[in-house]
C-alpha cells in the first residue's frame, strides 16, 4: 500500500527519517508525531512494532507508549458495555483528516496507491486473536468513524 519507504531489502521494515537526500525525503518524516497504532488502516494490520534508532537527537526526541490492554481494563463496566459492537472506520490518512494538503510531502501517495485505499472496520473494543485479550483499538491517526461507511465511500467499505 504505501511503501515507497520500506526497506529495499527488507519489506516489513519501514524507515522513519526526516532527512532529505538529493531533494527527496529519505523516509517517513511524520510517522512519529502523533498517537497511533501502525498499519491500522490495512484489513490485518501489524503484529508488532519495533523501533531501532540510528541517529536521535539530543533533545526532544522522546517517545511514549500507551498500554492499550490497561486502558480497556480500566473502563468501568458501563463504558465496556457500551463499546461492544462499535466498530471504528479506518483509512490512511493524516491524524483526524482525510485532506492530502495537510499531509507532508513525505506522506504524500501516487495516484496507483490512492486506487488501492479502502476504509476497513475494526473493533473499538478489539480482542487479541491469539489470547483473546481486549485492547482499545481507535487511532487518532487513521480512525475516522464509529459506524458504518460514509456515504461517499460505500462501495469501498470493508465488511469486516
Amino acid at each position: 500500500m504505501v511503501d515507497q519507504f520500506h526497506h529495499p531489502e527488507y519489506a516489513d521494515i519501514l524507515i522513519l527519517s526526516n532527512v532529505v537526500r538529493d531533494g527527496k525525503p529519505a523516509g517517513l518524516a511524520d510517522a512519529g508525531t502523533y498517537f497511533h497504532t501502525d498499519y491500522s488502516y490495512l484489513e490485518m494490520p501489524a503484529r508488532a512494532t519495533m523501533l531501532y534508532s540510528i541517529e536521535v537527537p539530543r533533545a526532544g526526541a522522546t517517545r511514549c507508549f500507551a498500554n492499550q490492554y490497561a486502558a480497556y481494563d480500566d473502563l468501568p463496566g458501563a463504558m465496556k458495555k457500551r463499546l461492544e459492537g462499535l466498530v471504528a472506520l479506518h483509512r490512511y490518512g493524516n491524524r483526524d483528516d482525510l485532506e492530502e494538503t495537510s499531509r507532508t510531502a513525505a506522506s504524500l501517495l501516487t495516484e496507483e496507491q490512492k486506487a488501492r485505499l479502502r476504509w476497513v472496520r475494526h473493533p473499538v473494543a478489539r480482542p487479541h486473536p491469539v489470547t483473546g485479550r481486549t485492547a482499545l483499538y481507535a487511532v487518532s491517526g487513521s480512525s475516522f468513524a464509529s459506524r458504518g461507511c460514509p456515504k461517499t465511500r460505500q462501495s469501498t467499505c470493508s465488511t469486516r
